[in-house]
């Protein structure tokens, strides 16, 4: 992608949370006044089978435009995830090892892993992204009571967090190019993660079954904020 296009992406994907809001409202309204259509020329018989033909339609019409705006987001998200993946640090193997063989004695010393990162050059956050998962796995595990299995999702979630962490310590230490990238890239994940959830409410709308958009708008500003949660400070 050019640089514009890659500018063009990141407010498109800025938007598409409010598009996704906005088309659920817009289904919600079409579906009620669907079913309070009324036409004193049709039967009983004939007044229902238009008010389901009027839903039907909204219902069509608004899946075909989900799937538009899936599509776009998909993709934009996705060139700014490969975007900002070309611009974090590249660090050889040796220097790669060096940097996290340091990382591990701070560990093992008891210094919080928040704290490594917090004053983290490049290179060491290069390091923690490569190796960080795997040790925050075993950690993780090693903390569960005996015979008790650690959550997957709860795992997925504090080694998320701890990606989060490393790219906001890499906004401050990167150039304005890698700066630029990783806050589009955040940007873009926490938008998925709230698009996701009004389109879930579109969903359950479009098959008919029971939703609360209430709900939804709640469960979308913790997603959003979930998806860009980093470690909590010490």
């Amino acid at each position: 992608m050019t640089t514009y296009e890659l500018h063009t992406a990141r407010e498109r994907v800025g938007i598409s949370p409010k598009d996704a809001a906005a088309l659920s409202r817009k289904l919600s309204a079409e579906l009620a006044a669907a079913g309070g259509h009324t036409d004193p020329n049709l039967s009983a018989e004939g007044l229902t089978a238009k008010r389901a033909e009027l839903a039907r339609t909204a219902r069509q019409r608004a899946d075909a435009a989900l799937g538009t705006l899936r599509s776009q987001l998909t993709s934009d998200s996705k060139a700014l995830g490969e975007f900002a993946e070309q611009r974090r640090p590249r660090v050889d193997a040796d220097t790669m090892s060096r940097k996290w063989e340091q990382v591990r004695m701070r560990l093992d010393a008891g210094i919080p892993v928040q704290r490594i990162v917090a004053k983290a050059d490049a290179e060491t956050l290069a390091a923690i992204r490569e190796y960080g998962d795997a040790w925050f796995e075993t950690q993780h595990q090693s903390h569960q009571p005996s015979g008790v299995m650690g959550s997957e999702a709860d795992t997925t979630a504090s080694m998320e967090q701890l990606n989060n962490s490393i790219d906001a310590r890499l906004i401050e230490v990167g150039d304005d190019h890698t700066k630029w990238a990783v806050e589009a890239d955040r940007e873009a994940r926490s938008a998925v993660a709230v698009f996701e959830q009004h389109a879930a409410h579109i969903g359950r709308l479009v098959a008919g079954t029971a939703s609360s958009s209430l709900e939804s708008s709640v469960a979308a500003h913790f997603a959003g904020q979930a998806a860009g949660a980093a470690l909590a400070a010490e």
